[in-house]
């Protein structure tokens, strides 16, 4: 009896594990003993444990599994591949603040002790094992409520972006945006040394890779990819509050969108600029209905010039509302002190703990409710933590970017890690001390180009460049480039039969901006930064692209036998040059590079005839276009056509007379 029960269970056995005869012993022991224990009735199923045998122990828990000392090849690493944790990573990358000796760092690293819970719950070392045969990080617990609150400094999750946000969010403030493509085909055009297209150009640094780009107009995807990232610059900007500026990849995303938020507002309030009028407003709708039909009544003049001023004052107001939202806080904390503590709710606040009191809370809530907010409980929660946030970052001295904020600002704040050795507020004080003056200056440039003033002379009333230039103020225009003299112009026209590439005015040269994240005008975001003691450098305050325009460099147009090798910029035709030996601006400031040597921009010659575009050309312009991806404060570079003229731009004396010929006894009162 009991050998027919061990020849059925061997049948059973080798069946369920596909036949295999391997460790027969041991298999007939087993077996064995199990029908010896089968015939006493005492046969149970949790008896039948064959530990050699892989499959049936797939049918047990783990904790049954555990109780036999030999485990063998149970314990192997798993071969499934495991849920990538690159949402928590790209999370903690994009809120995780460096100081600025971490600036050089690769873009891959990640502080881990910024929003990273430690590693819990693990069942003993031979699960950690598991983890790194696979390459995946050690499984973690999902932080609670509270510790999410408790990581952010305005009581929102310090993860919230998803990975393809924030992928969008860099690819639209550092990748080239569409439109970017340069043509040189229906253009008359020629590099500064009469080879852009061989010359190497100047390559921004990044951590980890080099790019290059051979010729001024094209652009990698490699580059545009790094464009989000900080650059180191071959030339230095030295401004010492750059080498300050606190987490400094982030400030060029962030405070590129204040920049760009503040010529959009300044743009609709026009010629308007700087005035303090009256227009008048109701909330009758009747009036509205009434002040419709004066203004269609209205001759074109009067009528036009109603509704510039009208669209100017609600620019400005979007502005002041903006403005006004940094003292919403304080406001709300005087509503604090008249609350009625009888009325506040008892027992544990509801909701996550976010740090703010239950009388903070419950004045919030009047206030929205008075000011017409949305009071959902999320509503409220968020801007109770914004407008804290403002009211510290205001009450630390920030004035010029929070007067601009965006959404990209807005968000920042709202998942900065609060466990961060830097906090927010420095940060951004940091930012303000770099980009408060170039909003100030934007203000007014933008208000000069509304007005038709093109000439950059207010640049010479700033401090630092009244202090580093000795230039007459009639010796400065960058808006356009003149004729030398009429028979030098008369002689040109009729020696050659060039077609006109341009009709653009000027005002449309530099107002030509219908989309400004697109758009290749970057005129407004050009600056001029001390360099030393001396000298001044050219550069950006956003990102710049291949193929921007940047502005029109200064001289007047010459046609000659004999062109100055040491002040002559090459042109398209035979004896057509540029002479900048009497006349500078902005763009003459930038540093030079040797022939063929590193550069970032380029030198376009433009043939125009704002009457017909096709006609022939009436006159030139000079205009400079980047050559290549320039981050911001990175200075501008152009190589010299001639080695005379590197070296006449390496002299410190030509530099302090804006490299002009003659020196000028004439200078401008600050």
């Amino acid at each position: 009896m009991e050998e027919a029960i061990q020849s059925l269970l061997r049948q059973a056995v080798r069946a369920l594990c596909g036949g295999s005869d391997s460790n027969d012993d041991q298999l007939k022991e087993e077996i064995a003993n199990i029908s010896r224990t089968g015939i006493n009735g005492h046969l149970e199923s949790n008896d039948f444990v064959f530990v050699r045998v892989r499959k049936s122990n797939r049918l047990k828990s783990s904790a049954q599994k555990r109780q036999f000392d030999n485990l063998e090849g149970l314990t192997s690493p798993c071969k499934r591949k495991r849920k990538s944790f690159k949402s928590t990573t790209s999370a903690n990358k994009d809120t995780t603040v460096k100081t600025p000796a971490a600036v050089n760092k690769s873009s891959a690293d990640v502080d881990t002790e910024v929003g990273t819970p430690s590693i819990v719950d693990e069942p003993g070392a031979e699960a950690a094992a598991e983890s790194e045969a696979v390459g995946a990080p050690a499984a973690v617990d999902k932080p609670s409520n509270d510790a999410a609150i408790e990581d952010t400094s305005v009581g929102t999750p310090a993860v919230v972006d998803e990975p393809g946000t924030n992928a969008a969010t860099e690819d639209t403030a550092g990748g080239t945006p569409p439109g970017h493509t340069a043509s040189a085909s229906s253009e008359v055009m020629t590099d500064s040394s009469q080879s852009s297209s061989q010359s190497t150009p100047l390559r921004p640094w990044t951590s980890g890779s080099i790019t290059d780009n051979s010729r001024p107009e094209s652009s990698s995807t490699t580059e545009n990819a790094q464009i989000a990232v900080q650059l180191k610059p071959l030339h230095s900007c030295p401004l010492s509050t750059v080498a300050d500026l606190l987490n400094p990849e982030h400030a060029n995303r962030v405070a590129a969108s204040v920049l760009l938020e503040c010529v959009n507002r300044h743009y609709k309030i026009g010629p308007f600029g700087g005035r303090t009028d009256k227009v008048t407003s109701t909330t009758n709708m009747a009036k509205i209905r009434a002040f419709t039909k004066e203004l269609a009544s209205l001759e074109y003049e009067a009528a036009v010039h109603s509704i510039a001023k009208r669209n100017a004052m609600h620019a400005a107001n979007g502005i002041q509302i903006g403005s006004d939202e940094n003292a919403y806080w304080e406001i709300i904390l005087k509503g604090v002190k008249v609350l009625d503590p009888a009325t506040l709710p008892k027992g544990a606040p509801k909701g996550p703990l976010d740090g703010f009191s239950a009388a903070e809370k419950a004045a919030t809530e009047n206030f929205m409710k008075s000011a017409s907010f949305g009071t959902s409980p999320e509503n409220q929660r968020q801007c109770r933590g914004l407008w804290k946030t403002l009211f510290d970052i205001r009450k630390a001295g920030v004035e010029m970017i929070t007067c601009y904020r965006t959404a990209e600002f807005n968000q920042y704040c709202k998942t900065y890690s609060r466990r961060s050795d830097i906090s927010l507020v420095d940060t951004i004080v940091s930012w303000e001390k770099v980009y408060g003056p170039q909003i100030a200056q934007l203000e007014d440039r933008v208000l000069e180009h509304r007005r038709g003033d093109f000439s950059g002379k207010s640049r010479l009333m700033q401090k630092h460049v009244a202090e580093r230039l000795q230039v007459a103020e009639s010796s400065w225009n960058e808006a356009s480039n003149e004729w030398y003299s009429s028979d030098e112009e008369a002689a040109f026209k009729l020696a050659t039969t060039v077609n006109a590439t341009s009709s653009k005015s000027l005002a449309s040269l530099f107002n030509d901006r219908a989309n400004t994240q697109q758009h290749q005008n970057k005129a407004l975001f050009i600056s001029l930064l001390p360099n030393g003691d001396s000298r001044l450098d050219v550069c950006p305050t956003i990102p710049v692209y291949p193929g921007d325009f940047l502005g029109i460099y200064s001289g007047t147009i010459r046609f000659s036998e004999n062109s100055s090798l040491s002040h002559g910029i090459p042109g398209p035709e035979s004896k057509l040059w540029l002479d900048y030996s009497q006349v500078t601006g902005t763009f003459n400031q930038m540093q030079v590079s040797k022939p063929g040597g590193d550069a970032n921009v380029h030198l376009r010659w433009e043939a125009v005839n704002e009457q017909d575009e096709t006609g022939p050309c009436e006159s030139w312009r000079v205009l400079v276009i980047a050559s290549k991806a320039i981050m911001p404060f990175e200075p501008l570079v152009r190589a010299a056509p001639r080695n005379e003229q590197y070296l006449l731009h390496q002299r410190l004396g030509f530099a302090n007379r804006g490299f002009m010929k003659s020196a000028l006894v004439t200078k401008l009162k600050a």
